[in-house]
């Protein structure tokens, strides 16, 4: 039996409201502040080579996030992005990327 944890993102909406689901059922965590400040990084790459372009601000793909709910095999994330039309420009895909530490 593999007991690997393998987490992938199902969706991400307009709003920022993110979907994570785990490949088992996660332990219940009440205090959702200890996944935002002991579990998960949060990070957005670009793609596409975009930030070797001249003018490219990484600073302009910051955001903050929280833990929402946890809930079985599924993590429910809100994503505010600072500049959200710095984001995926011109139908370039950038890749969040969740990092468990």
């Amino acid at each position: 039996m593999n007991s690997n944890c393998t987490a992938r993102i199902t969706s991400i909406d307009r709003y920022g409201h993110t979907v994570v689901e785990f490949n088992h059922v996660m332990q219940p965590i009440y205090n959702h502040t200890w996944i935002n400040n002991t579990i998960l990084d949060l990070y957005v790459k670009p793609s596409g080579g975009r930030e070797d372009d001249e003018g490219f601000i990484l600073s302009d793909l910051n955001f903050t996030w929280y833990a929402a709910r946890l809930e079985g095999a599924r993590l429910d994330l809100q994503l505010d992005f600072h500049n959200p039309f710095e984001i995926s420009p011109a139908g370039v895909m950038d890749d969040l990327r969740v990092h468990f530490k």
